[in-house]
């Protein structure tokens, strides 16, 4: 009686380690099925090559944004705008400066004027937020405060 229950577990044994090693060949099959690998290997180096694949790319994406943002600091980012009266004037056309600026603070000063033969427009250099070459007005450093 003790002999048919120990080979009854035996057997029930033997049937559930046939039933995981079924289940696990069929999961291998589909595995190496799906990647085109033909072993646990051949799938390891491929995800092994994607990786790096990846991480190269991501070097290369990193630099590339680094690049830009040493190039971004000499494009106009700033701006600021000033309205005023040209000559004094209280009615009519308002005119107005725009200072476009870059973070090193360097750029161009446009002054449009609104007189009564039309309307006129200047430009300045900017280098550090001074007037490179010429005095700059009231007007101009306001525009310039603006932009920072």
């Amino acid at each position: 009686m003790v002999v048919n229950i120990v080979l009854a577990l035996i057997f029930g044994w033997l049937v559930l380690g046939t039933f995981i090693v079924i289940k696990l060949q069929n999961h291998y099959r589909r595995l190496t099925k799906r990647s085109g690998a033909l072993s646990i290997d051949g799938i390891l180096d491929l995800l092994v090559f994607e990786a790096e694949k990846s991480k190269n790319k991501q070097k290369k994406k990193k630099k590339k944004v680094q690049e830009l943002q040493i190039a971004s600091t000499h494009m106009y980012r700033k701006i600021g705008i000033v309205q005023f009266h040209a000559l004094g004037k209280t009615e009519g056309e308002k005119s107005f400066v725009i200072a476009l600026l870059n973070d090193l603070k360097s750029g161009i000063v446009l002054d449009f004027m609104y007189i009564p033969d039309g309307i006129r427009v200047y430009s300045k250099k900017i280098k550090e937020g001074k007037g490179e070459t010429l005095e700059l007005t009231q007007e101009e450093l306001e525009a310039i405060k603006k932009a920072e």
